[in-house]
């Protein structure tokens, strides 16, 4: 029992991950405020995840940082798009749910392009974060993954969406998840997420 909580223990270690990833939310929430360096703190905090999973990384602040500094214009450039791409897709939604055109080829034409922005955004900023790519070439590679690992794919976005579906079910947990996002959801789903994403890059 004494080994259990000894600093060596899994008590500890369990202990120091869940507050490294306090810490990793706190951090993700503050750069995501400008809404425009949403981007870069997602590729930051893969990175933060990344080194916790693979080498333990205790460091995580300054690894924060440096990613964030590091990756801050493509990211923002990606970000920037993605933003443009989802504003076009809402009205798109909008229109069709407005006019009844539910049952139209057109929203068969834009649910598959939502499904396409959706993929994209589970897989660009890790990428980002693991490789040193033009953004043109970060756009191809992540264009063609869903094609070679589909059920992976499936997995990701429902570990990304299941959460905010679940949500949404009532107000009680509408507020139960803003609260748990405010400390660590946020962190411990991009964790989740990259334990899942090792496993697919290290088969590339």
């Amino acid at each position: 029992m004494q080994d259990f909580f000894r600093v060596e223990g899994p008590f500890y270690r369990v202990m120091l991950k869940i507050w490294g990833l306090f810490v990793l939310n706190l951090l993700m929430l503050v750069t995501s405020l400008p809404i425009l360096t949403m981007g870069a703190s997602q590729t930051a905090g893969f990175t933060v995840t990344i080194r916790m999973i693979s080498l333990g990384e205790t460091r995580i602040v300054s690894t924060y940082f440096q990613s964030f500094k590091e990756n801050l214009k493509q990211s923002t450039i990606v970000w920037s798009g993605m933003l443009v791409l989802s504003g076009i897709l809402i009205i798109n939604w909008s229109y069709l749910s407005t006019y009844n055109q539910l049952n139209s080829w057109v929203m068969i034409g834009v649910a598959i392009v939502t499904l396409i922005v959706a993929n994209f955004f589970q897989f660009v900023f890790f990428y980002i974060s693991r490789f040193e790519d033009s953004t043109k070439q970060v756009v191809i590679n992540i264009t063609k993954l869903p094609f070679h690992y589909p059920i992976r794919t499936l997995l990701l976005l429902l570990i990304s969406i299941i959460p905010i579906i679940i949500t949404l079910l009532s107000p009680y947990l509408v507020v139960f998840g803003l609260y748990i996002s405010i400390f660590i959801g946020i962190s411990f789903i991009h964790f989740l997420r990259t334990y899942l994403l090792l496993g697919l890059f290290r088969k590339i």
